[in-house]
């Protein structure tokens, strides 16, 4: 059996959360199948996402919607921020599992274009997760009084 340190450093250097890692099997037997596809994946999705608009970023195509939305720079992207935060609050709103489901919908257009918005400004999304790895275990009204020092 592997040692837990060494499923943690597996888990770092190829981009896996380590929680979703287990043990090895006795050899002989498998991991059952919601474990392996966990442990398969190479990338979060949100990653495949910032690798898909870092791509359309370094080699723009006119067919590409979010080659033209970084081409408008950050106006044109801010605007469709905006925009999809403003649908996302209107999903939140719908009652039941129509307006739940509406909401992840909604939610999944707001993030992809806020990605977009942070290629624009050179920012990656692991420096987001860094910010917010910065701040965990930190009071939320602690967080914000320290920003205006």
């Amino acid at each position: 059996m592997l040692a837990i340190a060494t499923l943690r450093a597996t888990a770092y250097t190829t981009n896996l959360n380590p929680t979703l890692w287990t043990a090895a099997p006795h050899p002989g037997r498998r991991l059952p199948r919601r474990k392996r596809l966990m442990t398969d994946r190479k990338l979060r999705p949100i990653d495949e996402l910032e690798q898909t608009i870092l791509a359309r970023q370094a080699s723009p195509d006119e067919r590409s919607y979010t080659a033209q939305l970084l081409a408008g720079g950050v106006e044109k992207i801010g605007g469709k921020v905006l925009e999809e935060a403003a649908e996302v609050v209107e999903a939140a709103g719908e009652p039941g599992d129509a307006g739940r489901q509406h909401t992840i919908r909604e939610a999944g257009d707001l993030v992809y274009h806020l990605l977009v918005l942070l290629a624009a400004r050179g920012v990656k999304f692991s420096e987001v997760e860094a910010e917010l790895a910065r701040r965990a275990g930190v009071s939320g009204l602690e967080e914000k009084a320290n920003r205006k020092k």
